[in-house]
């Protein structure tokens, strides 16, 4: 399967314009995310391991919000650790519990933190190294599909993948393959697709389009990964076309916003 030909210059143009967002910027999208500057305080606070559950646990839940994500979810969650004794894992599972007690859904939400937090692969995890996480990366997305009796591709189960991605990358640890797993499909992702003229009538659509485009990213730049282009994709499907400009500016090359402006307005 591959990109449809009436969307070949399309596409081309796109890459294009993503190659020229150096190593750098792409390491300032992702510090943007509010998973890693809601979270990276507590890297500091927890053992790797703890870390790790608690990013993965979170990612599982991060759906039917009372709000944005980065306003009525990680803040919140963030706040309400800053005020426990956290020493084990679980005191982060008992802190997580009465959050979404709180939340929509929260007897669902709740079950799905039990099961993570309960699994063989929760434990693993809790006693783990960066490095460890990263040799069985594609182990533990297996894993964890299983364990929540998902299909490896849910939504919910790459996101938290992601968010496990960006635990390792706020450790310094970027060796890890994140190739096979898809990009999260949301109203986002699904609106900036549509917006650059791509097909999305399916998740798959979606997820095909910005499989070819990372892996024509990573021809020429082995440090960008899934977790980078979610991230960028997901922060500029919510920025207005008047303020691409600035956005560019804000993560390091001002030179890319109005190539991209222009290529939304194709």
């Amino acid at each position: 399967m591959s990109i449809i030909s009436g969307a070949n210059v399309k596409f081309t143009h796109l890459v294009t314009v993503l190659k020229k967002i150096p190593t750098n910027s792409w390491r300032t999208i992702v510090e943007k995310e509010p998973e890693w500057y809601n979270m990276q305080p507590f890297l500091e606070k927890y053992t790797f391991g703890q870390f790790a559950v608690l990013m993965v646990a979170c990612g599982l839940n991060d759906f039917q919000l009372k709000g944005t994500a980065d306003i009525s979810y990680w803040p919140k969650i963030k706040t309400l650790l800053e005020s426990r004794a956290i020493v084990t894992v679980d005191d982060i599972g008992g802190v997580l519990h009465e959050f979404y007690s709180n939340e929509r859904l929260g007897r669902m939400k709740n079950t799905r933190l039990n099961t993570f937090m309960k699994s063989s692969m929760a434990r693993d995890m809790a006693n783990s190294t960066p490095e460890s996480i990263s040799k069985q990366f594609i182990e533990y997305w297996q894993r964890l599909a299983h364990t929540m009796n998902q299909t490896s591709e849910k939504k919910t189960i790459v996101f938290a993948m992601k968010c496990l991605g960006l635990a390792l990358l706020m450790a310094g640890e970027c060796s890890f393959d994140f190739d096979p797993i898809p990009i999260p499909v949301d109203l986002r992702v699904r609106r900036l697709t549509a917006q650059l003229g791509f097909s999305t009538s399916t998740d798959e659509d979606v997820r095909l389009l910005w499989r070819q485009v990372l892996s024509a990213l990573r021809e020429e730049n082995q440090c960008v990964t899934m977790v980078h282009l979610d991230s960028f994709v997901w922060q500029i499907a919510g920025v207005e076309t008047s303020s691409i400009s600035d956005y560019f500016k804000k993560v390091g090359c001002p030179e890319v916003g109005s190539e991209f402006t222009k290529l939304l307005s194709e």
